[in-house]
C-alpha cells in the first residue's frame, strides 16, 4: 500500500504543477453530403436513407474528429435531418460535445447548409447571410476560448457556399454555370468588405463546382488587387485545370465510385473533379501575420479518403478492401457509401497567451473520459475526443503497460493482464495527468 501512495502522491504532484503549452490545435473539415434527407430527386433515382448514412457519417466524424464541420445539400425544409445526424452520427460513440448552428431556411434552393462544431471549446457568436443564386452562402463567427484563460479568446468566421454546378463541354471559364458562380463568389467579396473590413480569421469553403482557376469565382476570391483582409489563398497552392487532369490526383473530392450503384443518385466516372475548398485569409497562412494567434497547419489539408491512386476510379473497392491507403477500409467503404463527394479538411494551431495553471484541464475532462469498465474481455475500449498516453499499473504500483496511446474507438489487448484492480495513467499533450481505476473480471 506504501508505494501505491507514493505512486498517487507523484501523479497528483505532476498534475498541479505544471505549464500550460502555449498552443491548441482545431480540425476543420468541409463535406457535400449529398441530398441528405432527400427522399427522391425526381430523376428516376433514390439517395440511400437518412437514417442509414448517419451511421456511415458516424464512422466518418469519428475517424477525423472535426472541431469545426460544414456540410452542404442537407435537405431543406424541416431542420428535421440536420438535427438526426447530429444525434445519430456527430453524437455517438462517446461523443457528446457538439452542436449545430440554427437551421438555415433561406437557401432559394431545395439543398441548404449547415454547421457542427465542438461545444466544449468553440461557442457560436452569430450566422448571417449573403444572397446568392441558386442557393444562399451562409457565414458562422465561432468564438475559440483559452480552457487555462477564458479571457484570451480567437475569432473564427465562416463562410459556406454551394455554388451552382454545370458547365459546358469542355469546361469553359465563360460558360453561363460559370459567371454564375463568380456572381456568388463576388456577392461575398463585395460583404465582407463592407462589413468585415478588419482583418480576421476568415475561411471560405463549401463544394464550388469549379472546374479550373480560369473561372471568375476563383478569380473574384483570390485576385491580388483585393483588400489582403479579404483575399483568398489556397493553402495548398495547387492552381490548374483541376478536371479530369491526372496532376491532381491527390486532391480530386468527387466522385467516390466510378460507376453506378443501385440507381442511389450518386455521380459516377471516380475521383477526377476537384469541387470542395477550404480557403484562408493570408494572416492564417505561416508567411502572414506571425503575431495572428489562428495558423494553418503545413500539410494538415488533406482529401480525407485520396490516397493519390484513386483517379477515375472508386474510393472504396469491396473485392479488394483495404486498396486505398489513406484510410482504414471500413471508412473507405463509408466514404463510398456516404456521399458522391469526400470531405476536406485542414488543422489550425492556435496560439495561446502565456498562463500557468493548476493542470486541471485534463481533470476537468474527467466525466468526459470513458472506457469499459469493468472489462470482462480482453479488449479494453475508450470513448473519448483527445488523444491520450496511457500507463497501467498493478494495484502495488508496478508498470504492467507503457506508453500506450488511445483515443475514440480505439481498443487495447489486455490479454496479459489477470483479474483485478490496476490504475491507468492518461497524460495529455500538455503533460498533464490523470488517475482512474479499472477493475478486470474476465469471465
Amino acid at each position: 500500500m506504501k508505494r501505491l501512495l507514493l505512486l498517487y502522491i507523484s501523479i497528483f504532484t505532476l498534475q498541479i504543477f505544471v505549464v500550460q503549452a502555449q498552443k491548441d490545435t482545431l480540425t476543420v473539415m468541409q463535406y457535400n453530403l449529398m441530398r441528405y434527407g432527400a427522399a427522391s430527386l425526381g430523376i428516376n433515382c433514390t439517395p440511400p436513407a437518412y437514417t442509414t448514412r448517419a451511421n456511415y457519417m458516424n464512422t466518418i466524424v469519428g475517424f477525423v474528429l472535426p472541431d469545426v464541420l460544414a456540410v452542404e445539400e442537407m435537405q431543406q425544409g424541416t431542420s428535421t435531418y440536420a438535427q438526426y445526424l447530429l444525434t445519430n452520427a456527430m453524437n455517438q460513440n462517446g461523443r457528446t460535445y457538439y452542436k449545430r448552428a440554427t437551421y438555415n431556411t433561406e437557401s432559394g434552393d431545395d439543398i441548404t447548409d449547415m454547421l457542427y462544431y465542438n461545444g466544449d471549446i468553440l461557442t457560436l457568436t452569430s450566422q448571417f447571410t449573403i444572397g446568392c443564386t441558386p442557393r444562399s452562402v451562409h457565414g458562422y463567427k465561432l468564438l475559440y476560448a483559452n480552457p487555462a484563460n477564458s479571457a484570451d479568446t480567437v475569432s473564427l468566421t465562416f463562410l459556406v457556399a454551394h455554388f451552382k454546378a454545370g458547365t459546358t463541354n469542355p469546361a469553359s471559364a465563360t460558360a453561363p454555370d460559370a459567371l454564375a458562380r463568380g456572381t456568388c463568389a463576388n456577392n461575398v467579396i463585395n460583404y465582407m468588405k463592407q462589413n468585415m473590413s478588419v482583418t480576421g480569421n476568415y475561411f471560405f469553403m463549401g463544394d464550388f463546382n469549379l472546374y479550373m482557376s480560369s473561372e471568375p469565382a476563383w478569380q473574384n476570391m483570390t485576385n491580388s488587387t483585393l483588400p489582403s483582409a479579404v483575399r483568398f489563398f489556397d493553402p495548398i497552392n495547387q492552381i490548374g485545370t483541376w478536371t479530369n487532369n491526372a496532376s491532381f490526383a491527390s486532391f480530386h473530392t468527387q466522385s467516390t465510385r466510378s460507376s453506378a450503384s443501385a440507381n442511389d443518385c450518386f455521380s459516377t466516372g471516380g475521383m477526377d473533379d476537384r469541387f470542395d475548398f477550404i480557403l484562408t485569409t493570408n494572416n492564417v497562412l505561416p508567411s502572414g501575420d506571425p503575431n495572428n494567434k489562428v495558423k494553418y497547419i503545413p500539410a494538415s489539408y488533406k482529401a480525407v479518403g485520396n490516397d493519390g491512386q484513386r483517379f477515375n476510379g472508386a474510393v472504396y473497392d469491396p473485392s479488394n478492401p483495404n486498396a486505398n491507403g489513406s484510410v482504414p477500409s471500413n471508412v473507405a467503404e463509408a466514404l463510398f457509401n456516404m456521399s458522391d463527394h469526400i470531405p476536406v479538411r485542414l488543422k489550425l494551431e492556435i496560439k495561446l497567451q502565456n498562463a500557468t495553471t493548476t493542470g486541471l484541464a485534463l481533470a476537468e475532462q474527467e466525466s468526459k473520459i470513458w472506457f469499459t469498465n469493468p472489462v470482462s474481455t480482453n479488449q479494453l475500449i475508450f470513448y473519448f475526443k483527445q488523444t491520450l498516453h496511457l500507463t497501467i499499473f498493478d494495484a502495488i504500483g508496478t508498470i504492467k503497460m507503457k506508453d500506450l496511446e488511445v483515443s475514440q474507438q480505439k481498443s487495447i489487448d489486455i490479454s496479459a493482464l489477470n483479474n483485478g484492480m490496476y490504475l491507468l495513467v492518461f497524460s495529455d499533450k500538455y503533460g498533464q495527468k490523470l488517475v482512474k481505476k479499472l477493475i478486470i473480471n474476465k469471465e
